[in-house]
């Protein structure tokens, strides 16, 4: 689908998102004032697990989980060499778009 769908687009910039998710106000601003450095190819916005009062161990796992996640992304950020964004909301420059492979690499050795 993102391969289909990013060409097309028209913007310079182009914002992805899980359809699930609830954006603070201002959050689509904030991501898209990173690119303001041109040297930004990527931006991601940030994942907030809520607690509807019903944590089980397994939710307090994910958050745990997600608490080590963010902390990597930030600390390979400081060095230029974030790998991956949070499918929650993140945004790239639509240029440096390269399709995926149809077929995982991994499938096809």
């Amino acid at each position: 689908m993102l391969n289909d769908l990013v060409p097309r687009c028209r913007g310079e910039i182009v914002i992805l998102a899980d359809a699930r998710q609830k954006f603070e106000p201002g959050a689509l601003r904030a991501l898209i004032r990173r690119f303001a450095d041109r040297r930004v190819g990527a931006a991601s916005g940030q994942l907030i697990l809520t607690d509807d009062g019903s944590t089980t161990p397994v939710g307090k796992a994910v958050g745990l989980y997600w608490r080590l996640e963010k902390s990597i992304r930030l600390s390979e950020s400081r060095v230029d060499s974030t790998v991956g964004a949070t499918g929650a909301i993140y945004a790239i420059r639509r240029d440096l778009f390269d399709p995926i492979p149809r077929t995982p690499s991994w499938m096809t050795s």
